[in-house]
């Protein structure tokens, strides 16, 4: 997972910075981690922005971004997505929501000899 460690620390580092009471820790964003299992992707011909589209189009869910210290720019990672509250529903609702709708959506198929995540992590 290039990149994903990174993206971690990354994350560590802004909640620490941006919810230092205790309770502020409720208004924190879920992490919502993947592990790709790319031979699977590959095998089933589905593409990896396939199935980030699939989360980003969850409302509440969105790729983690980090700045590059070096370049100034944004680096949206390919494994690493931010649950936060909406309107409708709560952060950890929507984190299982959104790990329901992967395997119904990409889950393992009859024919099909490879699975598309390896794990995801969710840390609620």
């Amino acid at each position: 997972m290039p990149g994903t460690q990174e993206d971690i620390i990354a994350w560590a580092g802004i909640a620490k910075e941006c919810y230092e009471e205790p309770e502020d820790v409720l208004l924190n964003p879920v992490p919502l981690i993947i592990e790709w299992n790319d031979d699977g992707l590959q095998q089933r011909l589905i593409p990896k922005t396939s199935v980030i589209n699939t989360i980003q189009g969850v409302p509440g869910c969105q790729a983690f971004t980090r700045t590059d210290i070096a370049t100034n720019a944004d680096i949206q990672s390919e494994s690493m997505f931010s649950v936060t509250d909406t309107c409708n529903s709560i952060k950890e609702q929507i984190a299982v929501d959104t790990i329901t709708l992967l395997r119904e959506t990409y889950g393992q198929q009859q024919n099909a000899s490879f699975v598309l995540l390896k794990k995801i992590y969710l840390k609620l």
